[in-house]
């Protein structure tokens, strides 16, 4: 049995398999893991073996890492509704807010509008956590957990026949998103 003829040897070139080769192809590998590990970091820190790591690593370049809530699992509802005596341009609604998602969640901003009889935007109010839970607000709600709140509308226009309240929360990019939004 003849042995296979190598060429290379016969004229004196190096090997093709270099250490260097194997380095590269070691880094490159650990970039595209580094890459992954980045693109689905939003995932990653919303399970509790993962949080840690993730943001003590972010947290080395001044980064927060916030989960991908779900804006979708609130339920805001209205529970009454009161005009304010001898103020003609506000009203009080007495609502809740449910978290209904698997994980704790951060109260959700609402957004009011306020509608004309022909079911025309009037205004649109944003109410911080911090106002609708009177300063009390927590960092997070936990599953299932229901606040019930007082909200003060105002309505410039003095023209209201209705409103809609959605729940929302402030994207990477600081635009709100709300469950009701297509």
């Amino acid at each position: 049995a003849e042995e296979p003829f190598d060429a290379d040897a016969a004229v004196g070139n190096r090997r093709s398999h270099h250490w260097i080769w194997w380095a590269a192809a070691i880094l490159l590998a650990l970039a595209l893991g580094a890459l992954l590990l980045h693109h689905n970091r939003q995932t990653l820190v919303a399970h509790p073996w993962f949080e840690r790591p993730v943001k003590t690593v972010y947290g080395l370049f001044g980064v927060t890492v916030e989960p991908r809530w779900d804006v979708s699992a609130y339920d805001v509802r209205q529970l009454s509704g009161d005009v304010l005596i001898g103020a003609s341009d506000s009203f009080t609604v007495h609502a809740s807010v449910h978290n209904r998602a698997a994980t704790s969640q951060p109260p959700p901003v609402i957004r009011a509008i306020l509608r004309d009889r022909y079911g025309n935007v009037l205004s649109t109010q944003e109410i911080l956590p911090k106002e609708y839970l009177l300063n009390a607000a927590p960092a997070r709600m936990v599953p299932d957990q229901r606040f019930d709140t007082t909200l003060r509308l105002t309505d410039p226009s003095q023209q209201a026949a209705g409103f809609e309240l959605d729940a929302c929360l402030r994207g990477d990019d600081g635009k709100l998103r709300c469950s009701n939004d297509p």
